[in-house]
């Protein structure tokens, strides 16, 4: 990826030296000095040269951390990483979380839904009340909120995503708020040690 085998040979040796020594954090940052370093001098010679050692840290980034998707996925390093609710692109299927973790091994992955089913469902499911932020007067001239229905709700994708709220995002907004409390009340103390409200 460095389009100098003088700096890749430099690198590998120093790195080769301390293996068992120097973290991965110390490596980057070498990595990254010693590229930016080998184009400020070649600036003034070759500045063809120096855009590309530039370049290069960027490359390195995107090939090394941005998420792939490959046809390989079990013999490659970089496979699919999985986030719930995303589409398969050559199946439709969709990458739903295993609610019953005590059974995964009765989860049939082909028996999850996908892309035309839902879209099937929703364009067949009855509609219920829409969601929408207008305001239904009865008789009795009181304002009552419509119902707010989800698209989701009426599809296969219900009980995943209610399960994934229920077993994964409660306890993560609970986890969430008691670290603002907690922010709060040590910044409530040291306001009252310092007189500052």
């Amino acid at each position: 990826m460095i389009p100098s085998t003088e700096i890749q040979n430099r690198l590998r040796s120093a790195w080769e030296k301390d293996m068992d020594t120097v973290t991965s954090a110390k490596r980057w940052a070498q990595l990254k000095a010693t590229v930016k370093d080998a184009a400020k001098k070649s600036k003034a010679k070759d500045a063809k040269q120096a855009e590309k050692l530039e370049l290069c840290i960027y490359s390195i980034l995107i090939l090394h951390t941005y998420p792939r998707l490959d046809v390989n996925v079990s013999t490659h390093r970089n496979h699919l990483l999985k986030s719930p609710f995303v589409a398969h692109p050559k199946t439709g299927n969709i990458c739903v979380p295993i609610l019953d973790i005590a059974n995964c091994d009765k989860f049939d992955p082909d028996g999850v839904p996908n892309l035309k089913d839902l879209a099937e469902e929703i364009n067949t499911s009855p509609v219920a009340e829409q969601k929408d932020d207008a305001m239904d007067v009865s008789e009795t001239d009181k304002p009552n909120k419509k119902q707010k229905i989800e698209a989701y709700q009426r599809t296969s994708l219900k009980p995943y995503i209610d399960g994934f709220e229920k077993k994964f995002l409660k306890g993560l907004y609970k986890t969430i708020r008691e670290g603002f409390k907690k922010i709060s009340i040590e910044n409530q103390e040291k306001a009252a040690m310092v007189g500052d409200w």
